[in-house]
């Protein structure tokens, strides 16, 4: 995990190794900087590196931590508008959620971007700008692309999965 002030940590049931020094194996980078989160694009030296330090390390109970977005610097943020029936069937009812706007199913629609900005972790909480208006969320799953990807194929799909967290798409 990522927690407090930008610290790595390593989550053990109810508490946290403080492995900040793990990031010692990053190689340096100059401008122009990488697209891409550095630190998922190393992150199997990261992880041995972690092994390593986790003897040493300085420990936080979990509840005393401030968790942030597991990704700081994500490249992109993909995401896929009403991928479920339930969902699709809420929106085609109720104008408010679409603003009038036709709502089409994730085969015709696509996939669309979101702002990198828009990633925060569970202990950064959300600022709602307009609470006036209707927000909308939904669960998601995460999944975290570790590898450069295109077009590749569906056998191969899970060799490009740094890993998965948990996310709230919200609208």
């Amino acid at each position: 995990c990522r927690f407090n002030e930008g610290r790595l940590g390593w989550v053990q049931g109810d508490r946290v190794l403080d492995v900040t020094a793990a990031w010692d194996v990053l190689p340096s980078a100059k401008y122009p900087f990488p697209r891409h989160d550095w630190m998922i694009e190393h992150l199997d030296a990261i992880k041995l590196r972690v092994q390593e330090l986790g003897g040493h390390a300085c420990v936080f109970a979990l509840k005393d931590v401030k968790l942030l977005s597991p990704i700081a610097c994500p490249g992109k943020v993909v995401a896929a508008p009403v991928n479920y029936r339930k969902h699709l069937d809420e929106a085609r009812e109720q104008a408010e959620i679409h603003h009038h706007n036709q709502i089409q199913d994730i085969q015709r629609a696509g996939l669309f971007l979101k702002a990198s900005s828009a990633v925060v972790g569970p202990g950064e909480g959300v600022t709602i700008a307009h609470p006036e208006r209707r927000n909308d969320h939904e669960a998601e799953l995460v999944v975290v692309i570790g590898r450069r990807a295109h077009r590749v194929r569906a056998a191969q799909a899970f060799d490009h999965i740094a890993g998965y967290c948990a996310g709230l798409d919200m609208t």
